[in-house]
């Protein structure tokens, strides 16, 4: 996962790797989770999520957050959720192949 963060000239880039993932979606969701995470620690208040993993957006914005399409990854939508309270994060469909670092 890649998240990059950009503002007034100021540029952050954060790589990390998910090592237990079962399943491609699983992976994706603890990577929005953790990007929910660390606007938490940077005290941000906007964000904008790029994803390939269609399902994955459409529960994320949806208003039911009891049936996750993968029930391995429940704990990082939840933790997405708990994180992004305070957010406003703006989620976006991107092709597989833009879908890189």
């Amino acid at each position: 996962m890649g998240l990059g963060y950009s503002r007034k000239g100021r540029k952050i880039h954060i790589k990390a790797t998910f090592q237990d993932a079962s399943s491609v979606i699983m992976a994706e969701a603890a990577a929005v989770a953790l990007a929910a995470k660390i606007l938490t620690v940077m005290q941000l208040t906007e964000a904008q999520i790029l994803s390939d993993k269609i399902t994955l957006l459409q529960f994320l914005n949806d208003q039911d957050h009891n049936h996750p399409p993968d029930w391995r990854m429940k704990p990082y939508t939840q933790e997405f959720e708990v994180c992004s309270q305070n957010s406003t994060i703006t989620t976006y469909k991107i092709s597989r192949e833009n879908n890189e670092d």
